[in-house]
C-alpha cells in the first residue's frame, strides 16, 4: 500500500475517487429524505439516487484502474525520456469554462434565459471553449446543442415532469 501512494498523481485520483465516493452516499441518503411525489410516477428522489450511483460506479471504476495499475507497475517498461515535458497549462480556457458553467444556472434563476435557450448557449460556449472555437467544430457543435436544448427539455418535462424555467420574450 506503500508504493501505491508513492506519487502524488496516485495520491490524488485515490483521494478524489474516495470523496466523491462520500458524496455519492451522502446524496443517497439526503435523496432518501426527500417527499414522496403526490402526481409525479417516477419521484423526486430518482434523478439524485441515479446520479449518486453512477458516481459510485465511476469512482469504484477509478479506483479498480489505479489499483490495477498499481499491479501492473513492475512490467511497464520505462519510457525512453524519463522527463518529458509537460503540456502548457490552459488556465484561462478552464477559467471560461468554470464562467460558463456558473452561467448557466445563474441565467435561468434571473429569468434571462429558459432552459431551452440557456442549455443551448452552454453546450455552445464550453464545446467552443474547449475546441478553440474552431470553426470546422463549431459547425458540428451547432446542431448538437440545438438537439440536446430540445430533446433534454422534452426529456425533463414530458417524462420526468420537472417544471423548468421558461423565458416570455422569445418565441421558442
Amino acid at each position: 500500500m506503500r508504493s501505491l501512494l508513492e506519487n502524488d498523481e496516485a495520491r490524488a485520483e485515490l483521494l478524489i475517487a474516495l470523496c466523491l465516493i462520500v458524496l455519492s452516499v451522502a446524496v443517497w441518503i439526503a435523496a432518501d429524505t426527500l417527499p414522496p411525489p403526490i402526481f409525479d410516477p417516477v419521484g423526486s428522489a430518482a434523478v439524485p439516487k441515479a446520479v449518486a450511483v453512477l458516481i459510485a460506479i465511476l469512482s469504484l471504476a477509478m479506483l479498480g484502474q489505479r489499483l490495477k495499475g498499481h499491479a501492473d507497475v513492475g512490467t511497464v517498461p520505462e519510457p525512453a525520456d524519463p522527463d518529458p515535458a509537460p503540456p502548457p497549462l490552459r488556465y484561462g480556457i478552464a477559467t471560461a469554462c468554470f464562467a460558463v458553467m456558473v452561467a448557466y444556472p445563474l441565467v435561468m434563476g434571473i429569468g434571462l434565459f429558459g432552459f431551452r435557450e440557456a442549455t443551448f448557449l452552454f453546450v455552445l460556449a464550453l464545446g467552443g471553449f474547449l475546441a478553440r472555437f474552431d470553426r470546422r467544430t463549431m459547425l458540428i457543435l451547432l446542431p448538437v446543442a440545438l438537439v440536446l436544448a430540445i430533446g433534454l427539455s422534452q426529456l425533463f418535462s414530458d417524462v420526468f415532469y420537472i417544471d423548468l424555467p421558461v423565458t416570455a420574450w422569445l418565441p421558442f
